[in-house]
Parts: structure tokens; C-alpha cells; sequence
């Protein structure tokens, strides 16, 4: 008997299946993987967001004489004549500095789609305490207790504050679970 030299149609057939199997699960793995990297990054670029707005607002509110909520905007009164307006709409909070009736500065703070922000001020001492409350909805894996987070920031008006870049430590904008 000579040595074999061919492959039967029923081994070809098998093969192809497997590589097929194996190609189709690699497909789903990595479209997985990708939604997943998308989902990362998006979140940290919320997270960035979020860390922005919280040390903006808290300049803001400590370099402020007074602070009035009022119709989802929050209006701020700086020592030098200028007013600072935060306004919540749907998908982003807008920071407006305006000096004479004159728009000198607008910034601009996502949001998670579907969340919403308030304002609130309290009288606290000798000036105010302003707060910025957003709240979200969490995704079914983060929804153990809750489906809803709010972070809160807080600041008080008539405070310096801590300049950029020093060694004081500044308090975080923390998520809770309401």
C-alpha cells in the first residue's frame, strides 16, 4: 500500500466548519472587547468632565458675595462686577461669565444622557452654601441598590480660593446613591 496523499471531501468539509466556529467566536469576542473600550472611554471623558466642572464651580462659588438659584440657572456675583450664570439644559451644564451685559466666557460641562441638575443655596454663616446636584441613571450592572446616582458639589460663597496647583487638598466630587 502506498502512502496516502489526498484529503477525503468529509475532512475538508470538517475543517472548514471548526476554522468557521473559531473565526465567528474570535468576531464576537472582539466585537465585545470594542463596545466595551467604548464604553470606558466615554466614561472617563465624563469623569474628566465632571472633575472640570467640579473645580470651576467651586472657584466660582468661594470668589462669589452672593449666589441666587433661579428657573435651573444659578447666578453668581463676583467681587469685580462680573456674574457667573450656570445653566442646566438636557444634555450639558453651561458656564457663562458675563461683565457689563457682555458674554466674556462661555465653558461648557457634559452630562450622562437622561440626567438632570438642580441648584440649590443655603444661608451658611456669613455667606451662602451653593450646590449642584446631577442626578444619572446607572446601567444594570451598577444598579445594586439603586438605579439612580446624584453627585453632589458643594462650595461656600465669600471664600478665596485654594490656588491651582497647591498642596492644600481639595475635596472631590463624589457620587452617591439616592
Amino acid at each position: 500500500m502506498s502512502p496516502r496523499r489526498a484529503y477525503t471531501l468529509i475532512e475538508m468539509v470538517i475543517v472548514i466548519t471548526l476554522v468557521t466556529l473559531v473565526l465567528a467566536t474570535v468576531a464576537a469576542l472582539l466585537g465585545s472587547v470594542m463596545r466595551s473600550n467604548r464604553a470606558a472611554l466615554s466614561h472617563r471623558d465624563w469623569i474628566r468632565s465632571v472633575q472640570r466642572l467640579a473645580m470651576q464651580f467651586r472657584d466660582d462659588v468661594h470668589a462669589a458675595r452672593s449666589a441666587r438659584p433661579a428657573d435651573g440657572k444659578l447666578s453668581l456675583s463676583l467681587p469685580n462686577g462680573e456674574t457667573v450664570v450656570y445653566a442646566a439644559t438636557d444634555e450639558s451644564i453651561q458656564r457663562t461669565v458675563e461683565s457689563d451685559d457682555i458674554v466674556a466666557q462661555r465653558d461648557s460641562f457634559d452630562l450622562p444622557s437622561a440626567a438632570i441638575a438642580r441648584f440649590e443655596v443655603v444661608p451658611s454663616g456669613d455667606g451662602h452654601l451653593a450646590s449642584l446636584l446631577v442626578t444619572y441613571p446607572l446601567d444594570p450592572m451598577q444598579a445594586e441598590f439603586s438605579d439612580r446616582r446624584t453627585l453632589r458639589i458643594d462650595a461656600c460663597t465669600a471664600r478665596s480660593p485654594a490656588p491651582r496647583g497647591s498642596d492644600l487638598p481639595r475635596r472631590s466630587a463624589l457620587p452617591t446613591t439616592e
